[in-house]
């Protein structure tokens, strides 16, 4: 008698869970759409594709021309930081210079600004409220990005203390989230 009652439990949770689960299964993607400035950035997206419809990302979007296919693997989740152009711009000349003409340091700069898996603003906060009011993220350059919030915004910083703030949060795109960021930080030399 105890084995059958223990059997038809394990059925019946068994089961129920398994039709309850049933919800998660379905593989048809919903389309998540945000406006920003005008432009509708959706999660049928690639991230070069949200950026192309906004005249403010020309500069992150060369960088991606030269390494989205190499970087972003297909069916994995990415979180990106996104410049704007007038952050680039606000480089001194020959800052912004070397950092262009070298192919290496270019890829190091900019997978820093990337973090696998989906990171929305949310999840920063928790994670910065828990953590005594800062997290690291470790990068696809392998580096650790600070984030930690400085008057109700998240801020990223670097080794150098360097900041950029988070200005726009929580855009889907086809593998992920993207933020935009006011400002650079950059990987250790």
């Amino acid at each position: 008698m105890r084995y059958a009652a223990t059997f038809s439990l394990i059925f019946v949770l068994f089961f129920s869970t398994t039709l309850l689960s049933q919800k998660y299964l379905n593989s048809d993607n919903v389309l998540v759409e945000t406006e920003w400035n005008g432009v509708m950035f959706g999660s049928d997206k690639t991230l070069m594709e949200n950026l192309a419809q906004a005249s403010t990302f020309t500069e992150t979007g060369v960088i991606l021309k030269m390494y989205s296919e190499k970087l972003f693997k297909e069916g994995e989740m990415y979180t990106v930081f996104v410049a704007e152009d007038t952050s680039y711009k606000s480089l001194p000349e020959e800052t912004y210079k070397s950092l262009f003409e070298t192919g290496h340091r270019l890829e190091r700069f900019f997978t820093f600004y990337v973090v696998p898996g989906r990171l929305d603003s949310y999840s920063l906060k928790k994670a910065i409220e828990k953590n005594g009011g800062a997290i690291r993220v470790k990068t696809l350059n392998g580096e650790d990005l600070g984030v930690k919030e400085i008057d109700g915004a998240l801020v990223l910083f670097d080794s150098d203390q360097n900041i950029a703030t988070i200005t726009a949060a929580n855009f889907y795109h086809n593998q992920g989230f993207f933020h935009i960021v006011d400002g650079l930080v950059f990987p250790s030399e």
